[in-house]
């Protein structure tokens, strides 16, 4: 089971570990910058670090679970 714990997020691993878990397969390298890109502004969007990386790591699991791939895999 994957599990986010805020302490300064390395978003490459989160995408991985995410894709992995629950595609089965690691992210194609334009997946994997798109998730890195809305980190990157996720985090210059507002002060507070943990609730940008908690709300960055909550929608990314959500974009993944609900892609077309993932329901008829």
């Amino acid at each position: 089971m994957l599990r986010y714990t805020s302490s300064r997020c390395d978003p490459a691993s989160f995408t991985y570990a995410l894709y992995a878990s629950a595609l089965g397969r690691p992210p194609a390298a334009r997946e994997r910058d798109g998730f890195e890109s809305l980190y990157a502004q996720a985090l210059a969007e507002g002060p507070d670090v943990a609730e940008a990386e908690t709300g960055w790591a909550t929608l990314s699991c959500l974009a993944v679970v609900t892609s077309t791939e993932f329901l008829f895999y």
